[in-house]
């Protein structure tokens, strides 16, 4: 008889947060497209490349996804449209917070009071309401889908 050596499926809590991650990724790429002046702005200002803008950018909004899915929803067990909605907002807010974090650290605070508020509040009047707007969908499937996703 071999032994089972099978990769154990994650749990559905860790599924969905996944996919939640995911999710933000594909959010946060289509909002980069009328976005990308910004989102190549901040690249030059960090030193990057701005060919890495597609990429970076939306790919710190899905680690920031995938955890804040995990925090308002999974853990708490909790699938209301409102959580969808507020996880949505968090991940914007927060994805926006950390950049404008990494512009402090490189360039200091005097660059972010001076023209970065204008920025980075530019930032955060589009991504939020189209971030809580864009949870909704996901909580939708989350309470329609629960048992598919294992």
């Amino acid at each position: 008889m071999t032994p089972d050596r099978s990769v154990p499926s994650p749990s559905p809590s860790v599924a969905w947060s996944l996919l939640a991650g995911a999710y933000a990724f594909v959010c946060s790429s289509l909002v980069l497209l009328p976005l990308s002046v910004v989102a190549d702005t901040l690249l030059t200002v960090l030193g990057l490349q701005s060919a890495y803008a597609a990429v970076l950018l939306p790919a710190s909004a899905g680690v920031v996804g995938a955890v804040g899915w995990w925090a308002l929803v999974e853990r708490r067990a909790a699938q209301s449209y409102l959580l969808g909605a507020l996880f949505g907002l968090v991940t914007a807010v927060v994805t926006v917070s950390l950049w404008t974090l990494a512009v402090l650290v490189v360039w200091g605070p005097r660059t972010v009071l001076l023209a970065g508020v204008v920025v980075v509040g530019f930032a955060l009047a589009v991504t939020a309401p189209i971030g809580a707007v864009g949870g909704l969908p996901l909580m939708y499937a989350r309470r329609r889908f629960d048992g598919l996703v294992s």
